[in-house]
């Protein structure tokens, strides 16, 4: 699938302790112009894009929302996702009326299964409650949900439990998503930034979850060596199945995101070049080598996994 992702939005209503963009989001104003949009939506009609994935931010607290979801149709794009903390999705009929305007896939990001623990990492009161009310209201709709689990050292354990509650909501995809140090998750450094060698048999276990109930698992910032039994859910591999976004974030456009990320931010190591699954795998964070170092990452021999 070939995707376009705008970052429609500087503004949110959450503080999460991890956001990259980190104190870059603000509560007013940090729209990006609509006009910015129009421009990329028709630069980049009938190239064959399937979907169009609208973020921030806080996508939905556009007033001009609708106004965008129109202008995605208008050019014909076939599909629309959605990612969104979910606070706004607790209301059924905005729900409704996002899916009537074309949002076929709503990306709901949930980082706990407890309310101590995710709204304590957003810095909101509420917000797991209503982002799962808003999971419920979506696939009561039809509509496809998929969520989204950073992991961090307040979440790891729990990451079984926090998959078997988005599930019970309706969510028919699980994400678990290593933390990017960057924003915020830099600044927090060990303390927000578990090694992967701990996590691994935590989200090996919340993989086998979404599996077992057959619901689709993916995982995105691991290394492949991370978890080599799960090397082909990563979303970092060269072809992401199957899947290129081209990205528009603050007037930067983003031929290839996985390229981009990959060649900025991400680093690969001695230990790389005599991986098997290097091929596939799009490195390890730069931040994370500096913090936690070369140890863990060790080479995969081919069909080991």
């Amino acid at each position: 699938m070939r995707e376009l992702s705008i970052h429609v939005t500087d503004r949110c209503n959450f503080r999460c302790q991890f956001c990259v963009w980190g104190d870059r989001l603000v509560r007013e104003g940090g729209d990006v112009a609509a006009a910015d949009i129009e421009v990329f939506l028709e630069s980049n009609r009938d190239q064959g894009f399937e979907r169009v994935n609208l973020h921030g931010g806080e996508p939905t607290l556009r007033r001009d929302l609708f106004d965008v979801l129109a202008s995605v149709r208008a050019f014909g794009y076939p599909s629309v996702s959605l990612q969104t903390n979910g606070w706004a999705l607790a209301d059924r009929a905005f729900v409704e009326r996002l899916a009537a305007a074309g949002v076929s896939l709503f990306i709901v990001s949930v980082h706990g299964p407890t309310a101590d623990i995710h709204d304590d990492l957003c810095g909101v009161p509420g917000g797991l409650s209503r982002a799962l009310r808003g999971i419920e209201h979506a696939a009561a709709l039809g509509c496809a949900v998929r969520t989204n689990t950073v992991v961090t050292t307040r979440n790891f354990s729990l990451l079984a439990a926090t998959v078997e509650r988005v599930i019970a909501a309706g969510a028919s995809h699980v994400n678990i998503s290593s933390l990017m140090p960057a924003g915020r998750a830099a600044a927090a450094g060990a303390a927000l930034m578990p090694r992967f060698d701990r996590i691994a048999p935590h989200v090996v276990a919340a993989v086998r979850v979404a599996l077992d109930r057959g619901v689709v698992a993916t995982l995105e910032g691991f290394p492949s060596c991370a978890a080599p039994e799960l090397a082909h859910l990563c979303l970092a591999r060269d072809d992401r199945h199957g899947h290129q976004i081209t990205c528009l974030i603050h007037g930067v456009i983003w031929q290839n995101h996985d390229a981009y990320v990959a060649s900025t931010c991400k680093t690969k190591g001695a230990s790389c070049a005599a991986c098997a699954l290097t091929g596939e795998c799009g490195g390890v964070y730069r931040p994370y080598v500096q913090l936690h170092g070369w140890d863990e990452f060790q080479p995969q021999v081919a069909g080991a996994a």
